[in-house]
């Protein structure tokens, strides 16, 4: 098991090169990755499950190592996907925040913009109001 931060290392290295690819691709092409990280995360949620239970104690040893080991991967492979997705997802809430800013700046400030009256009416509809509030202010301020 000591390996297995070697190994780990080895992998996201080996990866790197597809995640910097796939940052210019459209959101089509991305959707299907989205797919099948899913799919591949309810496999591994299985796998582990299995190994964790009474049938994974019948398996031969080698066959639980390479189990967890597998897991692992699969685990880190997900967790950097969904980091990717979360990333752009991120950024590009952020562009909507400045640039409804910005809009509202090149006409005239107007505290009843139609823009922010609809986004404040979902965000209240959604029961979430409050903490959104929180977080486009922290988005208005950040880089």
């Amino acid at each position: 098991m000591r390996n297995l931060g070697k190994i780990t290392i080895i992998l996201a290295i080996w990866f790197a090169p597809f995640l910097l690819s796939i940052t210019g691709c459209e959101e089509k092409q991305l959707q299907p990755i989205d797919k099948l990280v899913t799919d591949a995360n309810n496999i591994v949620t299985a796998g582990g499950a299995i190994l964790q239970s009474p049938a994974g104690d019948l398996l031969p040893p080698l066959w639980q190592v390479i189990g967890a080991l597998a897991i692992a991967i699969g685990s880190i492979l997900v967790n950097g996907w969904q980091k990717v997705r979360a990333n752009l997802m991120k950024k590009t809430t952020k562009a909507i925040v400045k640039g409804i800013e910005a809009a509202e700046q090149v006409e005239k400030p107007n505290p009843t913009n139609p823009v922010k009256a609809a986004i404040g009416d979902q965000m209240r509809a959604a029961g979430i109001y409050d903490k959104g509030n929180e977080i486009v202010d922290l988005l208005k301020v950040s880089r």
